[in-house]
């Protein structure tokens, strides 16, 4: 029978047809069977997303008939570690909305105790964010390629304009009309794709589409423009990530203060924190990563959650390798960090300790699989312990 990884055409399993796919690849069904497997993947998941998790563990390297079979993989495991996701991106996204709020808490503070200009301070960021954005496409630019592009988006654009004289108005001529949006929408990609796809004012942009949604149309039409925009409309109508860089742009490079103590602490730990709450708002898997390797890892990491959490050193280093081990502590230590309200620390700490004991509820399944274990371990230590740190917080 055609597997799901084989080329395409792909065919839609049925329910019964994926559970027989995974048997033939040595996944048993002992903690669960396999007609409670089919209602899982029918009414609670999906085949693609629950086996997603099974990069996790080994395969026979056998010539024999078990060659590229599963080791020890039974389908309850996938099913337990595709709840464990789902705790985790819910526990993710709480702190990650928390975080956002604070870092915009802090940098309103600031701003106002520094009596900046509010306008100048926008346009002063935006045309940062231009320039750097400049720079780094300029580091990987490929001029012959960028030329060969040019010249074919001049052909297509001569074309286009060929087109268009002989037309009064696209809309008379729904063919004209097609091939002219087609054509201007491909040069428009072949030279972003030249660009390495990064858009010099994605700020910008990305704040104008805002003027379709119910909650921000006003807010977006009326301050997101250069001439009207302030530091503070900013800040409401920019994604996560681009209020990091608002973070960092002004205290590390606009004050003339000087860095806070804050900013420095947690400068290296904002992009992890983003890309994994980027990660869970998109219901991407998490725990899937348990043998992948970081290229990069933020060395201070392992030492913050060692002193400042108790962490074991054997279970600390983990964060030198796994992506989602790296990625979680940055978040709940930048949470710790910036988070000032402790009303709001004791509210996480109750879904915090309820995850560290829901991750070693069945942490027996992964005894044969080490890595996906102390993956989970220091995981579950992690909410263990901030859980405590805020809950012996002092009320204010």
């Amino acid at each position: 029978m055609p597997g799901y990884s084989e080329s395409y055409p792909w065919p839609q399993l049925t329910a019964q047809q994926q559970v027989q796919h995974m048997r033939e690849n040595g996944i048993t069904f002992n903690g669960l069977s396999e007609c409670d497997a089919c209602d899982f993947l029918r009414y609670s998941n999906f085949f693609f997303k629950v086996k997603a998790f099974d990069k996790c563990f080994d395969k026979w390297l056998d010539t024999d008939e078990r060659a590229g079979k599963y080791i020890n993989l039974d389908f309850s495991y996938l099913v337990e570690l595709s709840k464990l996701d789902f705790y985790l991106r819910e526990v993710a996204l709480s702190l990650s909305l928390d975080l956002e709020h604070y870092l915009k808490v802090s940098l309103n503070r600031s701003m106002m105790e520094d009596e900046c200009d509010a306008h100048q301070l926008a346009i002063g960021f935006l045309a940062f964010t231009r320039s750097n954005s400049v720079n780094d496409i300029a580091k990987h630019l490929d001029l012959s390629k960028l030329d060969g592009e040019v010249s074919t988006s001049q052909e297509i654009l001569a074309k286009t304009a060929q087109t268009l004289s002989s037309l009064s108005s696209v809309k008379e001529i729904d063919d004209g009309a097609a091939e002219i949006i087609s054509n201007v929408s491909y040069v428009a990609d072949i030279l972003r794709g030249a660009l390495g796809g990064r858009d010099l004012q994605h700020i910008e942009h990305s704040i104008s589409t805002l003027g379709d949604s119910s909650y921000s149309r006003d807010l977006a039409r009326k301050f997101g423009t250069p001439e009207n925009v302030a530091v503070w409309h900013l800040m409401e109508l920019m994604s996560f990530g681009d209020t990091i860089a608002l973070y960092k742009y002004y205290f590390l490079d606009y004050r003339v203060e000087g860095p806070t103590q804050e900013a420095k602490d947690i400068k290296q730990l904002l992009f992890p924190a983003k890309a994994l709450r980027n990660a869970a708002a998109h219901n991407s898997c998490l725990l899937n990563t348990a043998r992948k390797r970081l290229s990069k890892p933020v060395g201070g990491i392992a030492k913050a959650i060692m002193e400042d959490y108790g962490i074991p050193k054997e279970l600390a280093t983990s964060t030198k390798r796994i992506p989602i081990v790296h990625d979680f502590s940055a978040l709940v230590i930048c949470h710790d960090r910036v988070v000032s309200s402790v009303g709001v620390k004791k509210r996480r700490a109750i879904a915090l300790r309820d995850s560290a004991e829901r991750y070693m509820k069945h942490i027996d399944y992964f005894n044969k699989q080490p890595e996906v274990k102390n993956m989970l371990l220091v995981i579950a230590q992690m909410c263990d312990c901030v859980a405590g740190k805020y809950e012996r917080e002092p009320s204010r």
